[in-house]
């Protein structure tokens, strides 16, 4: 029977997991493997530098156990600086980022693998430490408060998954942490990475994805959202639709989105605006292997169907590429401020290239166009060739 009995002790137990690592894999896949392969091996030597062993890992997540809580929470600090040295000779999409949480406690031993709520609370402890930042259990701060030279910041108690009673929780602040911004923008506009701040619009966002799904049913994916200045067409349009929209598996059909945001005042004309935008990261630069962006410009003001069959062609070629198929692939093209057509665009002929360079666009069954308008030009669309026919019905939102 003494064979069969739980082996148990006492273990400081480290949890470290990257920040926002699977946006970072979708970014730049090799790029953030490369960098993460570089900074385990910082971590794995800081480990056996301070007498730990890491006994679990899988992808950008790193758990160790240390005899010591003093130097789990001594390796740590270490970890967290020496990442933000790392950091400062890349650029800022390529940085990562880790937190870590370190609990001490009972652990069940199971050959070289470490198991139970003291290895739980360590994990659930890690989520709540900022991007370069650590926290610890009341265990682990009783421990090394008068043994290190480190500040703590008292959290309370915290309610964690999975763990019956709560935990009381310290923050260690560091030089390495990503500092707190405030997530209210004022009167800025909340853009495409704002989504997660962006909030109250719940309705209006699932009613044009709604009516967009049945306009491109129909055969013309174009909505054109208008309202007062001030009203939050631009942050319903660039934290709302675009994010909730190119989301995989929000629209029934498609699996991967291609997107591009403009205004029509960015370039020296409107459809030069809308073809530089065509060319960025994101939307479709695959396009620049086959033209310039002048010949670009030249083929949607003269061609706007040659210019949507290298569109479909390059949406075919990123389809491959992502391991989809072509016709599960679709362009979103959104045009913010289109009062511009009638405050900066001077020419007629440019606003009307425009128009019927997104009505191809729109009845061609790859791309949706969402644009938005201030109310107290709504009325001009209708001087504009082909404008009215766009909007009309359901195709217009306020």
């Amino acid at each position: 029977m003494a064979a069969d009995r739980v082996q148990r002790r006492m273990a400081a137990i480290l949890a470290a997991d990257v920040v926002g690592y699977s946006r970072l894999i979708g970014r730049d896949e090799e790029g953030t493997l490369a960098t993460l392969r570089a900074y385990r091996q910082i971590i794995d030597r800081l480990i056996v530098h301070h007498e730990g062993r890491v006994f679990g890992s899988a992808g950008d997540s790193v758990i160790a156990e240390f005899a010591s809580p003093v130097e789990a929470l001594r390796c740590a600090t270490e970890i967290q600086l020496e990442i933000d040295r790392q950091n400062a000779d890349l650029p800022e999409p390529g940085r990562l980022r880790f937190r870590i949480g370190i609990n001490l406690g009972d652990v069940v031993v199971e050959g070289d693998n470490l198991m139970g709520d003291g290895v739980n609370v360590a994990a659930r402890l890690e989520p709540l430490s900022r991007p370069g930042g650590i926290c610890v259990s009341e265990a682990i701060y009783a421990q090394a408060r008068d043994r290190l030279s480190l500040d703590f910041i008292d959290l309370g108690e915290h309610k964690v998954k999975n763990i019956a009673r709560p935990v009381h929780v310290y923050r260690v602040p560091l030089a390495s942490e990503e500092q707190v911004r405030s997530p209210f923008r004022g009167l800025d506009v909340f853009e495409f990475e704002n989504a997660d701040l962006f909030f109250g619009r719940a309705r209006a966002i699932t009613a044009c994805t709604e009516r967009l799904e049945q306009l491109a049913a129909n055969g013309k994916a174009f909505l054109l959202i208008y309202g007062m200045s001030g009203s939050g067409k631009s942050s319903l349009l660039r934290a709302g639709l675009m994010p909730s929209i190119t989301r995989p598996g929000a629209v029934v059909g498609i699996s991967l989105w291609r997107r591009c945001l403009i205004r029509p005042s960015e370039g020296p004309d409107a459809v030069a605006s809308l073809t530089a935008g065509l060319l960025r990261e994101g939307a479709l630069p695959e396009l620049a292997l086959e033209l310039t962006a002048a010949e670009l410009t030249q083929l949607c003001r003269s061609a706007p169907d040659r210019a949507l069959t290298l569109i479909r062609q390059a949406l075919g070629k990123a389809a491959t590429a992502a391991g989809s198929v072509p016709s599960q692939i679709r362009l979103l093209i959104a045009i913010d401020q289109t009062e511009e057509l009638f405050t900066t665009e001077k020419e007629p002929a440019s606003r009307e290239g425009l128009v019927r360079l997104l009505a191809a666009f729109a009845g061609s069954g790859l791309v949706w166009v969402i644009a938005t308008i201030r109310s107290d030009f709504f009325h001009r669309c209708g001087e504009v060739r082909g404008f009215s026919a766009l909007k009309d019905g359901l195709g217009s939102y306020e």
